[in-house]
């Protein structure tokens, strides 16, 4: 169950003759109109409707579009019940604060799936006040949600006003400046990938995100999900040759500032600098780059330049144990000496 709504205007008359055949010259279907219901209004004839929903919007005088048009659809292998799909009209009119405001609800029956159309006066037919219809797109779109739950029917965010719920298990393409800018530099602009993607590579380096103690410790979770991380612009980004994800849509608790005032460089420092570590990730890399092996060999390279560099770690950590011991015993001694 999804909803849209229209822009607002100022011709009731147009939209009741839209609702009843159709657009000018559109082959209409005996079964285009299966019932209307009015609320707030003497009759539920919807040119009859109009010419009152008209009288009532002169109530205002500043309200210069008062005709709101929102529809509400069905997926064809959901088939809701007049009753159903007329309490979803009203728990919307209700949601949406136009409980009171005159409204014509018209169920249309010429499509595989069902839907209805609402047409409502902004102007309220007691105080002549006008409804708002400030972010009335997200609006609808949680009632929907509300009302999809409450019924029992499955919710489909309204892609064109929610942008999270867009990218949700699909890519999102480049815009046109991204595409500008690799045309000038010979290369393809990549899409940026599904957002639910983005958040598990974000969980995983999130889990061992404490450990790491620079940049290529990052480098090398980044590389555990087969991604190279790069500046771009004063952020950075996740990417290989297919997609790409903002270092800002992983769902880490670390910003990149936070993380270069961790580490005590910047990104784009560490990447004017040689490599902490050339090794078999990097190979590993270069051979997924020319198509010469498969991604998992950067995770095989991964893990066992983890282990090196943990190896190293432990055997560093060794030495300044010894060296410091040694240090504090000559010191003793020195103190002994000198007695």
């Amino acid at each position: 169950m999804l909803a849209s709504a229209a822009q607002s205007h100022d011709d009731f008359a147009a939209l009741s003759n839209y609702l009843l055949h159709g657009k000018a010259g559109e082959t209409v279907s005996p079964a285009r109109v299966s019932w209307i219901v009015a609320r707030n209004l003497a009759s539920d004839d919807p040119l009859r409707a109009a010419k009152i929903m008209a009288a009532t919007a002169k109530l205002s005088a500043r309200v210069e579009k008062p005709v709101y048009h929102a529809s509400i659809a069905w997926h064809p292998d959901e088939q809701p019940t007049d009753e159903e799909m007329r309490a979803v009209a009203d728990g919307t009119l209700e949601l949406m604060g136009l409980a009171e405001h005159q409204a014509l609800v018209v169920a249309h029956g010429d499509t595989d799936h069902r839907h209805l159309h609402l047409m409502v006066n902004r102007v309220h037919p007691g105080s002549g006040k006008a409804w708002r219809t400030s972010h009335d797109y997200l609006r609808l779109d949680r009632a929907m949600k509300q009302l999809a739950d409450s019924h029992g029917f499955d919710y489909v965010p309204a892609h064109r006003y929610n942008a999270d719920d867009a990218l949700e298990g699909r890519r999102r393409g480049p815009h046109k400046a991204a595409v500008q800018k690799a045309r000038r530099e010979g290369v393809d602009a990549l899409p940026q990938m599904p957002k639910d993607k983005a958040r598990e590579i974000g969980a995983e380096m999130q889990r061992l995100l404490p450990a790491a103690r620079g940049w290529g410790d990052l480098d090398v979770l980044a590389g555990l999900a087969g991604y190279l991380l790069e500046t771009k612009g004063q952020g950075a980004v996740l990417a290989d040759g297919n997609d790409y994800a903002k270092f800002s849509s992983l769902g880490l608790t670390e910003s990149i500032k936070a993380l270069e005032g961790l580490f005590g460089s910047s990104l784009a420092d560490h990447r004017r600098r040689a490599p902490e570590l050339v090794d078999g990730v990097d190979i590993a890399k270069a051979l997924v780059t020319l198509g010469l092996a498969e991604r998992r060999a950067i995770r095989i390279a991964v893990e066992d330049a983890m282990q090196q560099r943990e190896a190293a770690r432990s055997e560093r950590s060794l030495k300044e144990e010894v060296a410091a011991a040694l240090r504090a015993h000559q010191r003793r001694q020195h103190e002994r000496g000198g007695r």
